[in-house]
């Protein structure tokens, strides 16, 4: 047998037989064929009805999703044990002299000596309270000083301090009240005449309005598009059946 006819049946077995060898047009060099990879037995287990896991990029985008739900959820944090309400109130103008001055905070104060405190100061820049400030048993962001019973008339400067139990962080304002014994003596002639002038002084006295506690239901409904968009970001996607190589 000749040369010529040898090279032509080993043309033709190559020809017939599986092709172990795949050429791609990604290579560097054109030209130079490219072993064709078979998956393995976890990925064909895995592909064998069509479905594939995410991709990888995915996880970032679901934990992106997640951190954007919670921040959703944020309402207004209230932060340190802060004013609340007081008595007399910010403000205020008395017409007789309180015995006393509490204050209400958001948040539990914490017990320990020094910690929470109230200084009142009269208009002539003499301390008017007496002994140190009580913390209520029953409620701990209730604050109680005792005033002197002899008040003058004038404006008093109300200074406090608290540490909250909460989150141990310490805060320190400050507002004022008004003593006038003549207040009463004007609206009293007038109040049994006019009853439209009664209801002028109830703001002053009366205590300031409190927070409205934050929205949880808001909450609610802000992670749902949240929670399917991370659903979706995490079903599996399905892929094309390939032809496995020979």
């Amino acid at each position: 047998m000749s040369f010529r006819n040898k090279a032509t049946r080993l043309s033709l077995c190559w020809q017939n037989s599986p092709p172990r060898w795949r050429p791609t047009t990604a290579t560097s060099r054109p030209g130079w064929p490219t072993r064709c990879m078979r998956p393995n037995t976890t990925s064909r287990t895995r592909w064998a009805n069509g479905w594939a896991p995410a991709a990888m990029g995915t996880r970032p985008t679901a934990l992106l999703l997640v951190i954007l739900g919670g921040l959703l959820c944020v309402g207004p944090v209230q932060a340190h044990a802060d004013y609340l309400r007081s008595e007399p109130g910010a403000g205020a103008v008395v017409a007789t002299p309180p015995a006393r001055v509490e204050i209400w905070f958001t948040q539990d104060l914490f017990r320990r000596a020094g910690a929470n405190w109230i200084r009142v100061t009269g208009p002539d820049g003499a301390d008017a309270h007496i002994g140190e400030a009580v913390i209520d048993d029953d409620d701990r962001r209730h604050l109680t000083v005792a005033l002197r019973p002899d008040l003058i008339p004038g404006e008093y400067t109300v200074t406090w301090h608290t540490l909250s139990a909460e989150d141990g962080d310490e805060e320190e304002k400050s507002f004022t009240f008004t003593l006038d014994p003549q207040a009463a003596a004007t609206s009293t002639p007038q109040s049994p005449a006019a009853t439209s002038t009664a209801p002028a002084s109830r703001p002053e006295a009366g205590p300031t309005p409190t927070a409205a506690p934050p929205d949880s239901g808001s909450c609610g409904l802000g992670l749902i598009p949240v929670l399917g968009m991370v659903g979706l970001a995490l079903r599996p996607r399905r892929r094309p059946r390939r032809s496995a190589c020979a």
